[in-house]
């Protein structure tokens, strides 16, 4: 007889090793699912659509009013606007297709339920120009035209984030400030991805990388965000309350992320924390919201 045997470890060790392996495999699959879930949500630009959502919803805090709809709307017509355009590359009748249906039935139904035809306009010719923008005719592409996309993207998203202001047909000082505002934030964080595939686009593009090289491009990212923040602060009157400073944190995490993109070439840096940065004000001011309250 063993001494394993003698003293009865022989089936606690056997035991444990099994207890052990079975939390190995638990571990691993949990870890494949999980990041097939990461990759599931990003590739399918839910990730970004929910980001303009949150920013849409935050600078809706800004204003004196709420519009669920104009939420809803601006995470449907992203989601649809982006798969678009991977699907129009792609060629391929995949997933993307059911998304894209969802998400065009959400927002015909969102849009006959805004209440201002001046929002309803604007959203068309926005969305005409997001198709157009997408789907070539006669071989040319509004998207191949050299530096068009990334400003195209900046004003797009610039004039969905204040649509509230639209709807509620408050024409003013504050809503100048707040559109630009809105533009440089996204531009600014909008080169990082330019920067990402710097090595990989077509010179033809003439990206703002390509055009002025990466130290530069990085310096102008962080300058615009400074801007952005400067828009921001005009626009919220000079108040320097929690709905400032979950922007101005923003604005600092935003530069450091920036900063640190020429030591990474991955896509899901900026596929997720880069554009999770749209997310990040509403975020930190509900949790710092509900730590104060």
């Amino acid at each position: 007889m063993s001494y394993w045997q003698k003293h009865g470890l022989n089936g606690i060790v056997g035991n444990c090793l099994q207890l052990l392996i079975f939390k190995l495999t638990c571990l691993i699959i949990l870890r494949q699912f999980s990041s097939h879930i990461y990759r599931t949500f990003i590739t399918s630009q839910a990730w970004v659509a929910f980001c303009v959502a949150l920013l849409v919803w935050y600078f809706q805090l800004g204003s004196a009013w709420y519009s669920a709809t104009l939420i809803w709307m601006s995470f449907f017509s992203t989601l649809f606007a982006y798969n678009l355009a991977y699907w129009i590359e792609e060629k391929l009748f995949n997933w993307r297709m059911l998304v894209m249906i969802i998400s065009v039935i959400f927002c015909i139904y969102l849009f006959f339920n805004l209440e201002h035809l001046d929002t309803q306009v604007l959203l068309i010719v926005m969305g005409l120009i997001s198709i157009f923008y997408s789907i070539p005719y006669r071989s040319f592409k509004l998207r191949k035209i050299p530096g068009f996309k990334i400003f195209w993207i900046a004003l797009v998203w610039a004039v969905t984030v204040c649509l509230i202001y639209v709807e509620n047909h408050t024409y003013n000082t504050a809503l100048l400030w707040y559109v630009l505002s809105a533009f440089t934030f996204i531009l600014g964080i909008t080169i990082p991805f330019d920067l990402r595939d710097y090595y990989t686009d077509h010179q033809s593009l003439r990206t703002i990388p390509q055009r002025i090289g990466i130290e530069k491009s990085i310096q102008l990212s962080i300058i615009l965000l400074l801007v952005s923040l400067i828009c921001f602060s005009l626009a919220n009157q000079m108040q320097f309350n929690l709905y400032f400073y979950a922007f101005a944190l923003t604005i600092f995490i935003g530069m450091i992320l920036c900063y640190l993109q020429k030591f990474t070439a991955s896509k899901w840096y900026t596929a997720f924390w880069i554009e999770g940065l749209s997310a990040m004000p509403f975020i930190i001011f509900k949790i710092v919201s509900a730590l104060i309250s």
